[in-house]
């Protein structure tokens, strides 16, 4: 039985198969369906984490090939493409 000593009940409305199949793993797996939904979340709040620590800024990364670290004076030209920076 969940223990902890401050949570909050959720009350949700599920199409019946998908209620069935959660049902239906949760019985194969041997525990009570609200641990089976409590431990899933958590897994997919855990990979979702992961994957926002990704670098946002990542799919920039090799668009400008140049030398020169000074870009803050530059940033117009880097960004709007002010010049030819290859």
């Amino acid at each position: 039985m969940y223990t902890d000593p401050v949570s909050i009940k959720f009350q949700i409305t599920l199409p019946d198969p998908l209620a069935a199949e959660m049902k239906a793993e949760a019985a194969r797996l041997g525990i009570p369906l609200a641990q089976w939904i409590r431990e899933t979340m958590q897994q997919n709040l855990r990979s979702q984490s992961r994957k926002r620590n990704v670098d946002p800024f990542a799919w920039m990364d090799g668009m400008v090939q140049t030398p020169d670290r000074d870009w803050a004076s530059r940033v117009d030209e880097v960004v709007y493409g002010d010049g030819d920076l290859h």
